[in-house]
């Protein structure tokens, strides 16, 4: 009795064997197999990690059992054919008679699909298809917007490309590189997605970045440089200085300079120019607050009536204005006061002579009227 278990287990061990030699699966095809009482049979391939093993197998009278082994365990069995379910890989199937299946393979090497007939009296007839879908690494890449793209009010288009398995993925806006806001936090991965922007909805600025990642894997993403949102409503940018004017006289210590302006314009550049020449920048770039507290030492410049103020927007050159030409002295200005001299004299001698001028008419009407009645 024996000895007849130990010749059926040597027969076996030596129709495995040969089965586990001449049996590599043939992608996309039908392999059939009519499997004797206790019969195994082995097909096996070479995997890449990642790559999806798909397999169907129908058995037409008895249940198999079914096992996917690796290179290691497949020469385990070769040694010991009777531990049916010492060790397997993937997925463990008792007693199936129709599956469909698959299976990732985890690392680079050959791996088996294995059969076993459970049966001690039975044949059955095996079909198994098999196919393999390489795998493909997922990665994300913004196309836009870039560094030159500028976003305005209305409608703007996001657009990457991927590989691999992604399905859906979620869009964020961040700004110098913090989480602003999330656009959409599930968009089918088609690679564009059209983004609506409100006027006012956003700051103007260079700072905006785009961030998109796997919805299901949040280790796959890519973020956008910097890239520009201009949707703020347009105001047109003026500069008007209200102070120096014509009989302004500026002398040591502080002065100010005040200007009112329109428009975005975050900074501003003062210079003094003198007979139309530039003579010094004041400021090369100071806040746009509409005054500027200027200290004069009265030794750096020359007593006169020829000096201007020029203010213009850092950003933009073409937006400026000129100050009409004003004093800088810390002597008296008897030509720049003379008008105002003038005025008072003019004041008072009215004042004098207006009511002299009155009475005289009066007492004129009064006698006439008196040599009227008599």
């Amino acid at each position: 009795m024996k000895n007849k278990k130990v010749k059926t287990i040597s027969i076996l061990l030596i129709g495995f064997l040969c089965v586990l030699i001449g049996s590599p699966f043939i992608k996309g095809t039908t392999t059939t197999r009519t499997l004797a009482p206790n019969e195994y049979w082995g097909l096996g391939i070479t995997l890449n990690v990642g790559d999806t093993l798909n397999f169907r197998i129908e058995s037409s009278i008895v249940s198999i059992n079914i096992y996917i082994m690796n290179q290691e365990q497949i020469d385990f069995y070769r040694d010991n054919p009777q531990d049916e379910a010492s060790w397997y890989t993937g997925r463990e199937y008792w007693h199936y008679l129709l599956l469909t299946s698959s299976f990732v393979a985890p690392s680079d090497q050959m791996y088996y699909v294995l059969m076993i007939n459970p049966s001690d009296s039975t044949s059955t007839y095996v079909v198994i298809d098999a196919s393999v879908d390489e795998y493909i690494p997922k990665t994300l890449t913004i196309i836009n917007p870039t560094s030159a793209s500028t976003f305005s009010s209305g409608y703007n288009y996001i657009t990457w490309t991927s590989t691999g398995d992604i399905n859906y993925v979620q869009i964020y806006l961040y700004k110098n590189w913090a989480f602003l806001e999330t656009i959409d936090g599930y968009t089918y991965n088609d690679g564009s997605y059209s983004w609506y922007i409100y006027e006012d909805e956003y700051t103007d600025g260079s700072y905006y970045q785009i961030y998109i990642r796997d919805y299901f894997d949040t280790s796959i993403y890519d973020y956008t440089g910097y890239f520009t949102i201009k949707c703020e409503l347009e105001t047109e940018k003026t500069i008007t200085i209200t102070n120096p004017i014509r009989i302004s006289i500026f002398s040591s210590g502080y002065n100010y300079i005040t200007w009112i302006s329109t428009g975005s314009i975050e900074a501003v550049k003062i210079e003094l120019y003198k007979n139309g020449i530039l003579f010094e920048t004041i400021d090369s770039g100071t806040y746009n607050v509409g005054s500027y507290t200027w200290n004069i030492n009265i030794d750096d410049y020359e007593d006169g009536f020829y000096y201007q103020i020029k203010i213009s927007d850092c950003d933009d050159s073409s937006i400026y204005d000129w100050s009409e030409s004003f004093t800088i002295t810390d002597k008296i200005v008897w030509i720049g006061i003379l008008p105002i001299f003038i005025l008072i004299g003019i004041v008072i001698t009215l004042s004098i002579v207006l009511p002299i001028v009155f009475v005289r008419r009066k007492k004129k009407r009064e006698k006439e009227l008196e040599e009227h009645l008599t």
